[in-house]
């Protein structure tokens, strides 16, 4: 018996529930089990309030009694309608609570025999389901020629055989045709256009690259611009598939613009296309469907070129000049002249303020010469003109102004995700959700987008950057070294490399490699970065002094290159170090002579710690004001901040609760679990506290400059002494007291530790005296080890 099924579109969506999938212009967007449910509920429910408790119940039902992220999945599935829809809400909360599908949803119904699928007939283009011509079979207009008699009868029943026959064959090769092997994906180098007219220059390759970036099918290969000799040798030393040439010409009084696509192993032609503009400002718009016409030769489906084709000229005379002036931009920062290059892009944007991608690429150019600020601003300028990009970079700049402006992570990540779904090609929200996974505590959730966006491109230094970190504070250590050598053989470079292998010669504690890399950074913009690491390490080693010396040699460096707030932003977190080794006199010092800060926990943890509450209570509730929806401050800083306050005033339990909110993200920040363990220990719950001071202990490859391994340290070896397990804690108060070893004589944190060693009993010191000897003797390398912690879950997304 056949029952009746079907296939729902909505905004361009194709949702098939008996097959879930989940499609767009016939690529299938990757959807979890849960999401897919309530899309579906959804398609089957629109123009309906759909409550909450309706969706509960129905398709999230809770497990082990915690409730289910509604509204986390609500946020995934707004983002991948955002693409097909932008500027829409298209799925709106309810006035009062619930959620409705405003848009229409169409449903193709699928007759199919039970067990068997009959699919419904499809039409090649250019072929009509007409007996011959563009007769219609059914049209009895027109007289039909009869005879009688049987053989009259045999011959229409041929006709009709013959007509049927005529007509499978037709729809056998139209579905062949529609049907026919098509590639998932191009890679391609682009060379340089020939401009041989002169006019337009490098504007002609910088707009076939922002026309052919819209493209989820194609991907550009990064790097340096390359002649066609050039881009040819790179396309078939990298493997990839095709690369581009073209040119502009005049012809009689008009422009002809030619692109030609070649197979990278072959030389053989794949694709090419022409078009004629009447004046040098239409060869930009002209270019921009040549490309098109271009990725649809290569393979994209028509309808995605017209949904991921956004004209970029539109109608501005003035695009032609900026996207000059960008260009050269571009060309400067390559060249790593960003001051002549960020001078450029202003430029670019004073000749086309709606120009919206030169402030993305202004805001990047602010980001590698530390200018943060200006990053930032040019970031939000972008978005707030996001309406003139095209849907890729919309995409981007939602995605990096929810992690670097509004600092709402779980958006960065369902929008990076949602990105990463459509324009699969894209190495750039792989390395978002890297980035925001580190940048969250969650190291381990960081590897898998690494890994891919190395797999998409093995040139671009922020992948390799990005995965040795993920590495380094997952232990992989070997790993994080081998990415490392990896990137260098592939002729890459960049400070970000040089950093994780200096964190990684000090967990390994290799003075020479230190070394190696402070003098890479010698005379580099990155010098001040890596002076104000050595000086971490220093004042993690109880070398206040030298700590101190080196992040005064840090900030000056930063204020020499421009970077005044980043020299501040540094110095409060030096107050904040001093602070917490009982430099509280030092620490005020040096506060003092810092300005009004905003967005810096840091400084507000330190003015609580030297005892003025109301001015870091003040500065909390200022920062958490400005930052609503920011994960880390609502969740981690915040809290942070309060809790100090709560111990300089005596109430560990109230810290511990609301240390309680940071739960998930305890590795964003080693405040949380050093803070915790102090209010338990303080509170008489040394074994939680124990715990906590562990949780650190085991994690020694997450910020391995950080004060707080050391500090976590000396508070287990309180928290044992305050169990009674004496020996335990005298072994523990050796190994303090063995990393402090060169540490300033009058440090106050270390009279406290050989103070509060001293009163333990005669008998564990002893004991712990004995096995230190013995574990020397049997390997002098070795340090004491943590006993392992599991840490909980991560918050589910």
């Amino acid at each position: 018996m056949a029952r009746r099924q079907g296939r729902y579109r909505v905004v361009g969506l194709e949702v098939d529930p008996r097959r879930r999938l989940c499609a767009l212009d016939g690529r299938e967007i990757p959807l979890s089990d849960q999401e897919f449910d309530l899309l579906e509920y959804f398609v089957r429910n629109p123009h309906r309030v759909i409550p909450e408790a309706e969706l509960l119940a129905g398709i999230l039902p809770a497990t082990e009694g915690e409730a289910p992220p509604l509204a986390r999945y609500i946020e995934k599935l707004r983002a991948l309608l955002s693409i097909v829809s932008p500027g829409e809400t298209v799925l709106a909360a309810g006035a009062e609570g619930g959620y409705e599908l405003t848009a229409e949803v169409m449903f193709e119904p699928e007759i199919w025999a039970e067990g068997i699928d009959i699919p419904a007939p499809v039409e090649a283009p250019g072929y009509t389901p007409y007996l011959s011509g563009d007769e219609d079979p059914e049209d009895s207009s027109k007289p039909e020629k009869l005879t009688s008699g049987e053989p009259a009868r045999r011959r229409k029943l041929m006709l009709v055989l013959a007509g049927a026959l005529a007509l499978a064959v037709s729809g056998w090769f139209g579905w062949q045709w529609l049907n026919r092997p098509r590639p998932d994906s191009v890679r391609l180098v682009v060379s340089q256009m020939n401009d041989q007219t002169g006019e337009l220059d490098k504007a002609l390759d910088a707009a076939l690259a922002l026309d052919l970036e819209q493209s989820p099918f194609l991907h550009l290969a990064s790097g340096q611009p390359l002649t066609t000799t050039e881009a040819q040798k790179a396309c078939s030393q990298r493997g990839d598939d095709a690369y581009l040439s073209g040119d502009l010409k005049r012809v009689s009084q008009r422009y002809l613009v030619t692109v030609t696509a070649r197979d990278c192993g072959t030389d053989r032609e794949l694709a090419r296309s022409r078009g004629i503009a009447e004046t040098p400002d239409g060869v930009i718009s002209v270019l921009g469907r040549v490309g098109d016409d271009l990725r649809e030769q290569l393979g994209e489906s028509s309808g995605s070129v017209r949904r991921y084709s956004k004209p970029l000229a539109g109608e501005r005379e003035s695009v032609v000049a900026a996207l000059k002036t960008y260009a050269q931009a571009e060309q400067k920062a390559s060249a790593g002249n960003l001051a002549e290059a960020i001078g450029q892009m202003q430029h670019a944007l004073e000749l086309d303020e709606q120009f919206a991608i030169a402030q993305l690429a202004l805001s990047e150019m602010y980001a590698q010469a530390g200018q943060h600020e200006l990053s930032i601003a040019s970031l939000r300028h972008g978005w707030e003109a996001r309406e003139h990009l095209s849907d890729v970079e919309r995409l981007r700049v939602t995605t990096e102004y929810a992690e670097s402006v509004s600092g709402d992570l779980n958006k960065a990540i369902s929008t990076a995700q949602a990105w990463s779904a459509v324009f699969r090609m894209d190495v750039r929200p792989l390395l978002a959700l890297a980035r925001v996974e580190l940048a969250m505590g969650h190291p381990e959730l960081a590897l898998d987008p690494a890994w891919k966006a190395l797999e998409l491109d093995g040139n671009d230094v922020e992948v390799y950057a990005l995965l040795a970190r993920a590495q380094m504070e997952t232990g992989k250590i070997d790993e994080a070294l081998g990415t490392i050598l990896l990137a260098t053989s592939h002729g890459l470079d960049g400070a970000e490399l040089h950093t994780t292998r200096y964190q990684i010669a000090v967990l390994r504690q290799d003075a020479t490699a230190m070394q190696q890399e402070m003098n890479w950074a010698r005379d580099k913009p990155a010098e001040a970065r890596f002076r104000m690491m050595q000086s971490e390490r220093e004042f993690a080693e109880g070398r206040a002094r030298a700590g101190e010396a080196d992040a005064a040699a840090s900030a000056e460096l930063f204020r020499s290159h421009g970077l005044v707030g980043e020299a501040d932003r540094e110095l409060a977190r030096v107050a904040h170090i001093e602070a917490s080794l009982g430099l509280v006199a030092t620490a005020s010092d040096t506060l003092k002579q810092l300005p009004e800060m905003v967005n810096n926990g840091a400084i507000a943890k330190a003015w609580a710690e030297v005892g003025e509450l109301e001015k870091a209570t003040a500065i909390m509730q200022q920062d958490l004001a400005a930052h609503p929806i920011a994960t880390l401050w609502q969740m981690v800083t915040g809290p942070e901040i309060a809790a100090y306050v709560d111990m300089s005033e005596q109430r560990p339990d109230t810290a511990i609760a609301e240390l309680h909110k940071a739960a998930g993200y305890e590795l964003s920040s080693l405040d949380v679990p050093l803070l915790r363990g102090k209010a338990y220990l303080a509170g008489k719950q040394s074994e939680l506290a124990e715990l906590e001071f562990r949780r650190i202990l085991v994690h020694n490859e997450v910020m391995p400059l950080s004060l707080d391994h050391a500090l976590a340290t000396l508070g287990l070896a309180r928290a044992l002494a305050a169990q009674g397990r004496e020996p335990e804690a005298a072994t523990v108060y050796d190994a303090v007291l063995k990393s402090w070893k060169n540490a300033d004589p009058d440090l106050p944190l270390l009279r406290e530790a050989k103070q509060e060693q001293a009163r333990l009993s005669p008998e564990a010191k002893a004991a712990a005296t004995a096995k230190s000897a013995a574990k020397t003797t049997a390997n002098p390398t070795t340090a004491p080890v943590a006993v392992p912690f599991r840490l909980p879950k991560p918050p589910s997304r």
